[in-house]
């Protein structure tokens, strides 16, 4: 099911109909942006390793449910 919403631009004034989820991506996109640097992520490598450390600790913890 797709959903459908209603934006209004502030500066144009006009109405356009569009896909939520996509608003939604693009606010996202909007709020993000500057994060990956501020993370201190400048390179695709830094997220390489940044990937390589999380899945590491990801089997390095303990499973919740998992005793």
């Amino acid at each position: 099911m797709k959903s459908i919403g209603f934006y209004t631009p502030a500066e144009s004034g006009e109405v356009v109909v569009m896909n939520s989820n996509r608003l939604a991506f693009e606010e996202f996109q909007h709020r993000m942006a500057g994060e990956a640097e501020n993370a201190g992520l400048n390179s695709e490598q830094d997220v390489v390793d940044l990937v390589k450390e999380v899945r590491k600790r990801m089997r390095e913890a303990p499973h919740e449910g998992n005793a």
